[in-house]
């Protein structure tokens, strides 16, 4: 009996062993799969390598953000273009250089050493619809960098991670979205860029890495420039080099630009007054950072803006878009769809104000945000 007693115990324990097994391989196949491929090039040239995604779960992702770290100091971004898997690959995703210089101050990088530097990535489904979700396996972006004439020879690593925003790398979160509000994990495949030390080397190519997926586009040799709505607030707020350094194909069509503080905007080159009746009326710096008043920048782009004192809600409609928002509220809802934002509107002197990064998604437009000078630049194509 004691014999039969030991085997049944060792049966279980088998059981449960091969539960947590079991569970956990499941757990893994709802992880989505970041691949960055490998190139070489020479000093001085442009490279371009793919950022691909595998494991798409079949409701679709949403949206995303993640970094993709390197060594500043031997790479230059230059543009970043959509992949095949992208319903709208000129407002679907977007890039910015993150500048920790602008973010922080010394003594705080000097005391977090592990702070991320490189670039971050922005995912946003702009149409909504449901069949321009992100469904299938491929190419999400290809991004083109300068090799820096200071780097000799070596390589360099491409490092896909989670975006860490304490600046001490300790802190996880799900960077993927499906429905705009359910986590999805990632697992992350690094790449990297083969600089050789002989002279003469051939014309780089891209070429995937080890860990992309089978049957995944390599990346597009002279990928196209691609126009970007950013859609969060560090893709909005952006400093002097911290700035997107995109390549538009075409003028915008509205280019507003105003100092905080400052009662006057420059629209296409001519100065007018933001409120004519009102110089009260300027952008701010609020909780959020720098806030712009609604229903001036409503009227100037051609938008409507309504204010429900009761609710405190602001309502801004176009022929084909209606987005709301709350004072104190981190929700945005457009075409009655909710999406998570990470800052909320404000109100000054009873006007509605708004961060960055809804009024990008509420007028449709590129924000910039220059801290150094303290300007605001709204660009809508």
């Amino acid at each position: 009996m004691k014999y039969k007693k030991i085997i049944e115990m060792i049966l279980v324990m088998s059981l449960i062993t091969s539960g947590f097994v079991i569970n956990k391989s499941v757990f893994a196949s709802n992880e989505v799969t970041v691949n960055v491929s490998s190139t070489s090039g020479n000093v001085g040239d442009e490279v371009t390598v793919s950022v691909s995604l595998a494991n798409a779960p079949a409701s679709g992702i949403t949206s995303a953000s993640f970094v993709l770290e390197y060594d500043q100091s031997k790479l230059d971004f230059v543009k970043l273009a959509g992949g095949e898997i992208l319903f709208d690959k000129d407002k679907d995703i977007s890039a910015e250089v993150i500048d920790i210089n602008a973010i922080y101050d010394s003594t705080y990088i000097s005391s977090h050493p592990n702070i991320q530097r490189g670039l971050k990535i922005l995912y946003n489904d702009f149409d909504q619809t449901g069949d321009s979700y992100i469904k299938r396996n491929g190419v999400l972006c290809d991004l083109t960098f300068k090799i820096r004439s200071e780097f000799s020879s070596g390589e360099i690593i491409l490092r896909p991670n989670t975006e860490d925003s304490s600046g001490t790398a300790s802190t996880s979160s799900a960077p993927f979205y499906t429905n705009y509000t359910e986590d999805i994990q990632a697992v992350y495949n690094s790449g990297k860029i083969k600089v050789p030390r002989e002279a003469g080397t051939p014309t780089p190519t891209s070429t995937p890495s080890a860990t992309q997926t089978p049957g995944s586009a390599a990346a597009s040799a002279t990928p196209a420039p691609a126009s970007n709505t950013p859609i969060s607030s560090s893709a909005n707020q952006t400093t002097g080099s911290e700035k997107t350094n995109m390549v538009q194909d075409k003028k915008p069509k509205l280019t507003l630009e105003m100092m905080l503080g400052e009662p006057d905007v420059t629209i296409n080159d001519k100065k007018q007054l933001l409120n004519a009746n009102n110089s009260k009326v300027v952008p701010a710096f609020g909780e959020n950072g720098a806030i712009m008043p609604a229903n001036e920048i409503s009227k100037i782009i051609g938008y409507v803006c309504e204010w429900n004192a009761t609710e405190k809600k602001i309502k801004i409609s176009s022929k084909s878009r209606v987005t709301e928002m709350w004072i104190g509220k981190k929700k945005i809802v457009v075409n009655g769809k909710t999406k998570p934002v990470s800052e909320y509107p404000e109100l000054i002197d009873n006007k509605p104000y708004l961060p960055l990064c809804m009024a990008s998604i509420a007028f449709e437009c590129i924000v910039e945000w220059d801290k150094q000078n303290d300007q605001l630049v709204i660009k809508k194509y």
